[in-house]
């Protein structure tokens, strides 16, 4: 066995150094490593976070944003409909005032409106038109006989004429 160990390399004290060194540089390298891999670990955990974090608060935004969204859509909601019952108010305001001022016109004039709805044979007549042929208000309407009784004799082709083109053509 002495013969084998003599074949043996003994170490020299600069080579038990470069061991020493190389074990300390090994090792530093692990750690290193270790290291290493622990920041990327806690990179990518901070990555994580980071992302989460980020997420929550896009989710905040577009939670905020919608509830603003909603909140204007309510808002425009209330204002339209607040438009249109002024515009309907002004139509009527308007309308109100047309009809005063023809039933003004006719007064002043002596002159009458009537409408008649073909489809449902309703005849509207103007307050006027009653105070023409002398009905009264509370007494109805006049029937076509006695409305024809009403127009002078040589008028009363034409009228009737008139009357019976439009009830044809149905306007």
């Amino acid at each position: 066995m002495n013969s084998l160990s003599e074949h043996e390399p003994t170490p020299s004290p600069a080579s038990k150094k470069d061991l020493l060194l190389l074990a300390l540089i090994s090792g530093l390298a692990l750690a290193g490593l270790i290291v290493i891999r622990q920041t990327f670990e806690v990179l990518n955990n901070q990555s994580t976070i980071f992302s989460l974090v980020l997420i929550w608060g896009l989710a905040c935004v577009l939670f905020f944003t919608f509830r603003r969204w909603q909140e204007a859509q309510e808002i425009r909601a209330v204002l339209t409909a607040k438009l249109s019952d002024v515009e309907t108010r002004e139509d009527q305001r308007q309308q109100k005032s047309s009809e005063d001022y023809q039933a003004r016109i006719q007064r002043l004039s002596s002159l009458g409106t009537w409408e008649l709805d073909i489809n449902n044979t309703r005849l509207k007549w103007s307050d006027d038109v009653f105070t023409i042929f002398g009905v009264d208000r509370e007494d109805g309407f006049l029937n076509y006989d006695q409305y024809l009784k009403t127009i002078h004799h040589d008028d009363r082709p034409v009228v009737e004429e008139a009357i019976s083109e439009c009830l044809r053509e149905r306007k």
